[in-house]
């Protein structure tokens, strides 16, 4: 036990719970260690621990509702929890991910030239098919894929573009690997050929204010 835990028998049972461990309770006590491997930066909410060391928290509590790449609600709105998928490393691996998943299938699906223009473009992928130019807005979610949030930009360059598509790649997946890095897998393809986003198709769910002078 010392040589795995750092505790010796005698530690662990002079220990009051230990202690009054009953017979019913089978006479055996599980002990363990914990170590930080990695710190996410996320924000727990508070936690009462009982004295056999375990705690519940409600799942959304923790982790939120789920999350697309820009931190949204999946469907609309800010999420209830400050959790795990706010965090701005679960963003990048989830939006990762997406564009990832979304460059598989131009690839698939004939596309030539493909790629990825996030850092410099109101858009995340370009690329060309039978030698037209098409353009992709990529969207990544943990959750469905029937709302996703979108910047006033992103509208303004799909508007009437019949050459530009919108993917929400949904279902992704996050967790840690064996080294303790955040990783995403999976996700399915939503294909919105094109995306041609109208008035009626948007929620505002923020506003910009200034005081009238």
């Amino acid at each position: 036990m010392a040589a795995r835990t750092g505790f010796s028998t005698r530690a662990v049972r002079s220990e009051p719970y230990t202690a009054e461990k009953r017979a019913g309770d089978g006479g055996k006590v599980i002990v363990w260690r914990a170590e930080i491997l990695r710190a996410i930066g996320a924000d727990l909410p508070d936690l009462s621990f009982g004295r056999n060391g375990w705690a519940v928290v409600d799942h959304d509590e923790l982790f939120g509702e789920p999350q697309d790449a820009e931190g949204e609600a999946a469907r609309g709105g800010r999420s209830r929890g400050a959790g795990f998928l706010l965090n701005a490393e679960a963003r990048r691996v989830i939006e990762r991910r997406a564009i990832d998943v979304v460059l598989n299938w131009c690839s698939t699906n004939g596309w030539a030239d493909v790629r990825d223009v996030g850092a410099i473009e109101s858009y995340d992928i370009v690329g060309k098919v039978d030698g037209v130019e098409r353009r992709i807005e990529v969207k990544g979610t943990t959750g469905e894929a029937d709302a996703v949030a979108v910047t006033r930009r992103e509208v303004e360059v799909a508007t009437s573009d019949k050459n530009h598509l919108m993917i929400i790649v949904h279902g992704i997946t996050t967790g840690l690997d064996g080294s303790g890095t955040l990783v995403a897998h999976g996700g399915q393809i939503i294909v919105h050929d094109p995306w041609l986003p109208t008035d009626d198709e948007l929620t505002p769910i923020s506003f910009w204010w200034q005081r009238a002078q």
